[in-house]
């Protein structure tokens, strides 16, 4: 619930979204417009570079119709594709809730996302800062930003992290986009905005 009591002041919201998670931040614009004050897309998944080869997404397709359910490999299972820090590549390959597969079903619904999201953004009235890893081997930069530019919104910022990869909390200094974040809300909580 995103009241206040009399006398208190505004209380604003800004939704973070990472890598596949944009796709739905962009959706959720669309559909509940007025929800959140703002997005921060971190590596949106709107153009994925990796996805299953021709014949998976066949077998998938069909499988979808008569066992939607039935389980296919994500094909994002290497870590080095995540980033090139190899504390976090360990991370990745011991962690026990990674996921590997996921059903048909959501992987169609993934692609239809994707359709969706191109449809939905120029229903994105709020500020958006996108922020994008200079050697991404997932999603495609150059598409990414040329979507951006078909947001509805003028409050539009985008930021390039030199020599980052996808997942810009798995950096050597995270710290230094989760400190340009928390500065862009603050600028907008001032009525500052991008031109």
């Amino acid at each position: 619930m995103r009241g206040t009591a009399p006398g208190m002041p505004k209380l604003r919201t800004f939704l973070g979204a990472i890598s596949w998670g944009g796709k739905l931040a962009v959706g959720l614009e669309r559909r509940h417009p007025g929800l959140v004050d703002g997005l921060m897309l971190l590596c949106p998944g709107f153009f994925p570079k990796v996805r299953p080869s021709l014949g998976q997404r066949l077998k998938i397709v069909c499988t979808r119709l008569f066992r939607p359910r039935k389980l296919f490999a994500i094909p994002l299972n290497d870590p080095e594709l995540f980033t090139a820090t190899p504390h976090w590549q360990q991370f990745l390959r011991a962690d026990p809730l990674s996921l590997h597969q996921a059903t048909a079903r959501l992987l169609i619904e993934s692609v239809r996302l994707d359709g969706y999201v191109r449809f939905a953004v120029k229903y994105v009235h709020v500020p958006v800062l996108l922020m994008l890893a200079e050697n991404d081997r997932i999603i495609n930069n150059a598409k990414t930003r040329a979507l951006m530019e078909r947001l509805a919104t003028k409050d539009k910022e985008i930021i390039e992290y030199s020599g980052a990869h996808h997942t810009l909390e798995f950096e050597p200094e995270p710290e230094t986009f989760i400190d340009d974040m928390q500065t862009w809300m603050e600028q907008r909580l001032n009525g500052v905005e991008s031109s």
